[in-house]
């Protein structure tokens, strides 16, 4: 369901990008600034896009990830934004841990770097 346009098409540009709950945050948040914050409505929206992204920096790169177990064996698929469910990827034998974000994967448990490969990719 698209967002409903904000005031400022800078705002409305950035939030029609976020995910579902993305744009659901943001608008709790812009409602609680605009109305028991007294904020008018262009800087409710503002401060609620900053706010959202000062909590969850990555909510504009487009991506999911997913901390998946299988065998015990626990990975994290990257993925275009909607390209995977959670339901998907239990239907084919994975234990979904949860979604995770980008940042805490890379800092938490690949020290800051990690490489991506293609999972089918084979030597020659």
């Amino acid at each position: 369901m698209p967002h409903p346009k904000s005031i400022n098409p800078l705002v409305d540009e950035l939030v029609q990008s976020l995910s579902a709950e993305g744009r659901e945050t943001f608008e709790e948040r812009a409602g609680v600034m605009e109305f028991d914050g007294g904020e008018n409505r262009e800087l409710a929206e503002a401060l609620a896009l900053l706010d959202l992204l000062k909590r969850h920096p990555a909510a504009l790169l487009d991506v999911d990830v997913f901390s998946i177990t299988r065998d015990q064996v626990t990975q994290f698929l990257v993925c275009h934004r909607g390209r995977m469910t959670a339901e998907r990827l239990r239907s084919v034998g994975y234990e979904v841990v949860k979604e995770v974000e980008l940042s805490t994967v890379l800092q938490g448990h690949f020290n800051g770097l990690a490489m991506l490969s293609h999972p089918w990719a084979h030597k020659a």
